[in-house]
């Protein structure tokens, strides 16, 4: 039998998220070093080029460490695989059996499968927009958002309760 329920997140996400509890850390939890894996040299150009675009933002997040390599390698690989399948369904979104019957690109359900295993895998980082909603990312500056306060003032701690 399969483990159940979701699986559990770092401290360090947890933090982000603003719901870590001290009486529920992990006590020997393994924290990598921080830093920027370096790019396989065999990935193929479109790999590369989604690891050059996604690798500078998840270094501002801080979220890469250096034993990331090897998910964000998939994580490029699937982009890539997926970019190629959706071009090659585009380009003949039908296709003649031997039998000369028309029937669906079969490259169109392996796009499917590769996109929803880049969402997958990009959720592991918060490079899909559900993903980013449970994750803060750090203050710029530490003074909070400026925005925010001019629109609609500082945060203030309100007691509730009848009468008060």
């Amino acid at each position: 039998m399969g483990k159940r329920g979701p699986k559990p997140k770092p401290s360090a996400l947890k933090r982000l998220e603003g719901t870590w509890r001290p009486d529920r850390g992990v006590a020997n939890e393994m924290t990598p070093t921080p830093g920027v894996p370096a790019c396989p040299p065999h990935l193929d150009p479109v790999a590369k080029a989604e690891w050059s675009r996604v690798v500078p933002e998840l270094e501002k997040t801080g979220v890469l460490t250096l034993v990331d390599g090897a998910a964000l390698e998939a994580y490029c690989s699937a982009y890539a695989s997926a970019v190629w399948f959706q071009r090659v369904a585009h380009q003949a979104p039908m296709v003649r059996t031997k039998r000369g019957d028309l029937r669906a690109n079969p490259a169109v359900a392996e796009a499917r499968k590769h996109w929803a295993l880049v969402r997958q895998l990009g959720s592991e980082f918060g490079l899909t927009p559900a993903a980013r909603t449970r994750v803060g990312a750090p203050a710029g500056d530490g003074k909070g958002d400026e925005t925010a306060d001019f629109l609609f003032g500082p945060l203030r701690v309100v007691h509730g309760g009848a009468g008060k």
